[in-house]
């Protein structure tokens, strides 16, 4: 009866005899291991024959344990499947993030289209508002009554942001128009696109020119309307002070008395300053000249000792 034919388990070519199959030189799959498919039923990490999903990958026991049974897949190609299956995931995560960060920054540099048009909006209505009625048009505005003239305006819906936000978004619009040194064509395009009901792919390539792709914090920063907080200066660390030589106790007592002379002395010379000597009772008066007399005694003993 012939032997049964095998498959190599390594790079599954068939029709080995016993023989044959050992002597034969195995070089690894056939396939790309970027793109290695395990065949089910082979070896698993689940009954089913499947790849255990990648996040239990440092947990896989085909990999960690004994070498694969007879017919199983050999451990190293089974960590490769495994591997390749993770690094797909990662691969996808990273696409998701690349894409969610592109859609971030293109709907950031999209708010700078928006501040433009409603600036020059807002001129508009600024230039048809009576004097004095403007204010009233915004939320929080600090006096709400009506007066006998302001009844249309009173009644009319009000922005839902403050005064302070429709200059800066006025003072875009107007700085745009300077810093980019538009034609009077220009500007009345960009009119054009304000009065809009929707923005068209030609008005949001025309606003992305004049933006050049900036958020609109960067657009305040480019047109000088805010200014950037200034930078916390870098404390350096204290430098060690310079050791000198160690001082004698000798020396130490001559600075000791030499600043308590200046102390004295400076003291003294307040206390005349002010006036005060003319306060003190005579019996104080006379106590002080005798505490006077006895250190200028004591003074001229040091001099006359120092020079014999």
């Amino acid at each position: 009866m012939p032997n049964t034919l095998q498959t190599c388990p390594v790079c599954h070519i068939p029709n080995f005899s016993v023989r044959g199959l050992k002597a034969h030189r195995c070089k690894g799959p056939k396939e790309d291991p970027g793109a290695l498919n395990v065949p089910k039923g082979e070896t698993s990490c689940l009954p089913s024959g499947e790849i255990q999903s990648s996040e239990k990958f440092a947990e896989c026991e085909v990999i960690a344990g004994p070498p694969a049974k007879r017919g199983g897949l050999d451990p190293a190609r089974h960590q490769l499947a495994v591997l390749n299956d993770a690094i797909g995931e990662i691969n996808a995560f990273h696409r998701a993030a690349t894409s969610a960060a592109d859609a971030a920054k293109a709907k950031a540099a999209e708010a700078s289209h928006y501040a433009i048009l409603v600036g020059i909006r807002l001129e508009q209505i600024q230039g048809s508002t009576a004097h004095g009625e403007w204010g009233k048009l915004f939320s929080g505005r600090k006096n709400p009554r009506l007066t006998s003239n302001s009844a249309q305006i009173g009644e009319c819906a009000e922005f839902e942001f403050s005064q302070d936000t429709a200059s800066r978004y006025m003072e875009v619009a107007k700085r745009i128009r300077l810093e980019r040194k538009l034609s009077g064509k220009a500007i009345k395009n960009l009119e054009l696109i304000a009065s809009a009901p929707e923005i068209d792919e030609a008005a949001r390539t025309t606003l992305n020119k004049l933006t050049q792709g900036q958020t609109l914090r960067q657009l305040y920063l480019d047109l000088d309307i805010i200014t950037a907080p200034p930078a916390k200066a870098k404390t350096e660390p204290a430098k060690p002070a310079a050791k000198g030589p160690v001082k004698s106790e000798a020396q130490l007592r001559i600075e000791d008395a030499r600043e308590s002379v200046w102390v004295w002395q400076e003291a003294w010379h307040k206390f005349v300053k002010r006036g005060q000597l003319d306060d003190l009772p005579q019996e104080e008066t006379r106590a002080l000249h005798e505490f006077l007399a006895t250190c200028r005694d004591q003074v001229k003993t040091r001099i006359q000792s120092a020079k014999s």
